[in-house]
């Protein structure tokens, strides 16, 4: 075999820079024309070889080929696996499955071994929305609703289906709702991203460790950079739960990405590892901050602070531009179409278009607010951080447009405001913890730092980034500030801690913790609203190929009865008890349903999509059964997602929720709630808002119904607890 060498140089076997159009066949081709007629012995071995620098070129790792061998194994594993977990044959399933996830694996590797995900059957679909909507409809028009889901069925869904499937099979269709979701909920919206943006915040006591805004921001800024090269050079730890890989594709988008307004439809401008600076707003003006030295390194903390210290010297020398110039971030949250018109006139001027370009090509931004202290007294402080994240109260400077953008006030408290179109808030929360998780290590002593000098900079980092704000441009601003003032009146929302139990009472009761809570959100409802309503909770399809969500519905017929009998004195603790545990039950198969790819609310929508594209007449698609409103919408952002349970017992009690970022979003629908929340161990935080109903010009309903939501929420656990513990004494 040593004849090879002279035969086949290694060097002639040349592996393609790029995947696209790379086949079997074209490297087969290849090997034929290296080999030539008259090396045809050496094929095989020849194969192999390519074979060998091939996998070791697509996997970067000199072991390509147990990677390679790795990933076929997972595909194959991961599409027979199925949803019972107690099963033998899926037990070995998952042990094998955990055994190949405990090597060292780069950040996408997993991805092309998940399986897509399925399109469930018609009838699998349409039975599970009847039964959701069945509680929530009179007689008469349930009886509509299944009449028309029979006639959909029989008549418009075969060939519907039909071409979703073709959809589905499509080889370069990784996800068939994946590109929809993005248009259709996110991109083709013309509202303000102030109702569908989302925000995360830090525990107030961080800000202890710092002795201004400048310094957590240098700090964060390092640590978010950091997580970004781990991204780009695909060297973060992909996700694993117990065992099971999901997938990363939304991390590709958390840094490098901006949506752009357009006048019927948005769109995402994405650079990716290509965008290696911040855009800096500190004061009135944007700044360019590099975060790299030349050769690439990157910055250390306090180089990056010396660079801030310079950007407030400037800030405080000059002073405002303009009388409006502190409000011209408030133009992101103006409706699509109308902030779509004012940039269309920006980008015309040589100075708005190099400013918007600066930004909108940063990695992410950062708001300084000098201005900002968010540590007002105890009662109100965390309504008042709320409503600064998700409705910019007093026009919290942020650029919504941005995938997120960080935002810290003059004493360091602060947290992110992200676009929720590119990623959604589990990534977003997993990231930001990233970044907090690294400040306990960090002991920066900033006493010594002076400002950079200019000749340190780059060129573009010299510059100040300024708006011309002409007479279009002062009225877009003027529109955007009315509108911020508006959406703070007809909206409430707090932060709100239930801190007499968490997941241990529900586990002691071996219930789902979120299924629990979920029981608990029902309960609060009513007792607030006297009604019971269509739910949201979202659950992760991340197991499946560029997976991101699927909806639970959680008012059931089980979760009513247990609801009437929770508020009904005549019944005893013993059957509040077993309808508890029924409501939960069902509620936990519905989530398990939604995570194994066999939901139907995405497909219901994919379907809704097809019909609209060839103007199908579906009455079923009309009918008050589709079209009712979640006028109650939440979300568990699970925490410390980061640290596993022996690490995280590494750091004292109140210590341990410095991972958790703690979040919210507004309200979907008008007068509906809107719950994001948080399970731990032995506390549950929330974040609860409210649309509030407009009763006159500039004044809302005065009734602070998330104040009556959250002490309703806490009765509700109370009651819960109360009923199991008196159930279990009963019995013994």
């Amino acid at each position: 075999m040593t004849v090879m060498a002279a035969a086949v140089p290694v060097t002639s076997l040349v592996v393609p820079t790029s995947l696209k159009g790379l086949t079997v066949s074209a490297l087969q081709k290849q090997l034929n024309e290296l080999l030539g007629e008259n090396n045809q012995q050496y094929k095989v071995p020849a194969a192999l070889l390519l074979f060998v620098a091939y996998t070791s070129w697509r996997y970067k790792s000199p072991f390509g080929v147990l990677k390679f061998l790795r990933s076929r194994a997972l595909r194959f594993l991961l599409a027979v696996k199925g949803s019972d977990i107690k099963n033998p044959l899926n037990k070995a399933i998952y042990g094998a499955i955990g055994l190949l996830t405990k090597f060292p694996a780069s950040t996408f590797e997993y991805e092309d071994s998940l399986p897509k995900l399925p399109v469930p059957t018609i009838a699998e679909s349409m039975n599970k929305f009847l039964a959701s909507v069945k509680p929530l409809l009179s007689s008469e028009e349930y009886a509509a609703a299944e009449l028309k889901t029979q006639l959909f069925e029989a008549r418009d869904a075969p060939w519907l289906q039909r071409l979703l499937q073709m959809k589905a099979w499509n080889p370069s269709c990784p996800n068939w709702i994946d590109d929809w979701w993005l248009d259709v909920v996110y991109l083709m919206g013309r509202e303000s991203l102030l109702s569908t943006n989302i925000a995360a915040y830090s525990k107030h006591f961080i800000s202890d460790a710092y002795n201004n805004g400048l310094e957590r921001a240098a700090l964060l800024m390092h640590n978010f950079f950091k997580i970004k090269e781990w991204i780009d050079t695909e060297t973060l730890r992909p996700k694993v739960v117990g065992g099971v890989p999901i997938s990363m594709e939304m991390y590709r988008k958390v840094f490098g990405a901006t949506r752009l307004p357009g006048k019927e439809k948005d769109s995402v401008y994405f650079l990716g590892s290509s965008a290696q600076h911040l855009a800096f707003w500190y004061g009135t003006r944007f700044y360019r901050v590099e975060v790299r030295a030349q050769g690439g390194r990157r910055l250390s903390v306090q180089e990056i602070y010396a660079k801030l210290l310079r950007i407030k010297d400037l800030e405080e020398t000059k002073g405002p531009y303009h009388k409006l110039a502190r409000d011209v971030t408030g133009l992101t949250a103006l409706p699509r179409t109308e902030w779509w018109e004012v940039r269309e006139h920006m980008v015309e001027n040589s100075q708005n278009k190099a400013t918007l370009d600066m930004i909108e090509s940063a990695a992410f931004c950062v708001c300084v607010d000098k201005d900002k202290d968010l540590k007002v007294d105890d009662a109100d402080t965390t309504r008042h951080t709320a409503r600064t994240f998700l409705m910019k109260e007093d026009n919290a400077p942020s650029w919504m447009d941005k995938s997120f953008t960080l935002y810290v006030d003059k004493h360091g408290c602060g947290g992110l405001m992200f676009e929720h179109g590119v990623a959604d808030a589990t990534v977003y929360g997993d990231v930001f913890e990233l970044a907090t998780k690294f400040e306990h290590s960090q002991n920066e002593d900033f006493s010594k730092v002076v400002p950079v000098k200019a000749e340190d900079l780059t060129a573009e980092e010299r510059k100040t980034y300024e708006f011309d704000i002409d007479s279009v441009v002062e009225k877009g601003i003027n529109s955007a500030v009315d509108l911020i003032k508006k959406f703070s009146v007809t909206r409430d929302v707090r932060r709100y801690k239930f801190g007499r139990y968490g997941k241990d009472i529900p586990k002691k009761f071996k219930m789902s913790p979120d299924a629990y809570f979920q029981m608990a959100l029902q309960a609060a409802y009513y007792m607030t609203t006297k009604s019971f309503s269509l739910t949201y909770e979202s659950a992760s399809t991340r197991l499946f190929r560029h997976g991101r969500t699927e909806t639970i519905r959680s008012c059931t017929k089980e979760s009513v009865k247990f609801v009437e009998a929770l508020l009904d004195p005549s019944y005893d603790a013993k059957e509040r008890a077993r309808r508890l545990k029924a409501a939960v039950q069902v509620q936990t198969n519905n989530m398990r349903s939604a995570c194994f790819g066999e939901g139907y609310d995405r497909h219901i929508l994919a379907l809704r999509i097809l019909g609209h594209y060839v103007k199908a007449d579906v009455p079923l698609f009309n009918d008050k059964s589709i079209k009712m409103e979640f006028m109650l919408s939440t979300s568990q952002t699970p925490g410390n997602q980061i640290l596993r349970p022996r690490d995280l017992k590494k750091y004292p009690e109140e210590e341990r929720s410095f991972f958790v970022a703690g979040g919210g979003f507004m309200a979907v629908a008008d007068d509906g709630f809107g719950v994001c929340y948080s399970i731990q161990e032995t506390d549950i935080s929330m974040n609860i808002s409210k649309r509030l109903p407009l009763i006159a010009e500039g004044k809302a309903d005065p009734v602070k119904d998330t104040d009556e939501f959250a002490n309703n929420l806490e009765k509700s656990l109370f009651l819960m607890k109360a009923s199991l513990e008196a159930a279990a004494n009963v019995s013994a």
